[in-house]
């Protein structure tokens, strides 16, 4: 006669395998952005330490639910020829309060954790070195430096450029004459709305020199998905250069004429048509 089939198990050999590849991937992965872009603020960094948190602590607990599943299924599984129940119990008190008590622990230091995150993430300088008034309008972009007098305007035909300096805390100002848009630079990590009749401030901090796309990120009609721009960190006494040179270029008789709006050459005509819908809201 043949006793009780025993569940199948992994060989030694087996286990050490499986054990050696989890912690191979494991060890792997803590330096690694799993799909997320390299980070190009330091506010985007907050936001990459917060996404490994919860991309291991996501991974450990499908680990766990899937292990004892399979536990579950393998080690109770219905023996060849035993007919009817297994014994039954109505109650473990320890066990339900053990399952009721982890996932509250979990959420609460999930929770904790996001907020240690947004407060650098939204936390606002006292003393930004640089301030830019950012406009989404239907389909294009207008950045506003009001220090240096010196505006950028580009539409889904001509996207413009966002230029800002290097290690040098920015304060961005969205705002927007008609519906809402989403201001999204993949490389900060962070996208925030640009919301018709109020102000929304940001603050970046670029922390590496390039040139890095934006667009977008909120649908607002027919042309949402040409409305991109985008974004060039340089250097402080770039900047200071670019802003010199735009600034001339603005001022009347420059080499733009009187009738421009933006460093780029793009017309006025791109915004003009979207702040008439809004009157006294538009270019003072």
């Amino acid at each position: 006669m043949h006793g009780p089939r025993r569940a199948p198990t992994l060989a030694p050999r087996g286990r050490a395998a499986a054990i050696g590849l989890a912690s191979a991937a494991l060890l792997a992965g803590c330096g690694g952005r799993f799909g997320v872009p390299e980070p190009a603020s330091e506010q985007g960094a907050e936001v990459l330490d917060l996404w490994r948190v919860l991309l291991f602590v996501a991974a450990a607990l499908g680990a766990l639910v899937v292990g004892l599943l399979a536990w579950v299924v393998l080690r109770y599984r219905r023996p060849k020829g035993s007919t009817g129940l297994p014994g039954q119990r109505r109650e473990n008190l320890p066990l339900e309060i053990l399952y009721t008590a982890v996932p509250l622990v979990v959420v609460a230091v999930v929770f904790g954790l996001t907020l240690r995150a947004q407060g650098p993430v939204n936390r606002l300088s006292r003393t930004p070195a640089l301030r830019v008034e950012v406009t989404g309008f239907q389909w294009g972009w207008r950045f506003r430096y009001p220090a240096q007098r010196v505006t950028v305007v580009g539409d889904s035909n001509s996207p413009p450029t966002l230029v800002l300096p290097v290690g040098q805390t920015t304060r961005l100002r969205l705002g927007s004459p008609d519906v809402i848009h989403s201001f999204f630079v993949p490389a900060f990590l962070v996208k925030r709305d640009a919301i018709p009749g109020m102000d929304n401030d940001i603050d970046v901090r670029p922390s590496r020199v390039g040139r890095f796309g934006g667009s977008c990120a909120e649908f607002c009609g027919l042309d949402h998905g040409r409305m991109t721009f985008d974004v060039e960190v340089v250097e402080v006494q770039q900047f200071q250069q670019w802003a010199a040179q735009q600034a001339e270029q603005e001022q009347p008789g420059g080499p733009q004429g009187p009738e421009r709006d933006g460093a780029q050459g793009i017309g006025r005509q791109a915004l003009g048509p979207v702040v008439a819908h809004r009157p006294g809201r538009g270019d003072a």
